[in-house]
């Protein structure tokens, strides 16, 4: 029961973020593209 629970909330949260990944990679980007282009 608790396996096929965290499981679910697993696969939850792998779609939450597949579905915003876009957003929250122009987001990461424009807060940390200066270590981007200073590495």
């Amino acid at each position: 029961m608790a396996a096929q629970a965290s499981l679910d909330i697993y696969h939850f949260l792998t779609r939450e973020v597949g579905r915003n990944f876009s957003r929250l990679f122009r987001w990461w980007s424009m807060t940390h593209g200066v270590v981007m282009q200073g590495g």
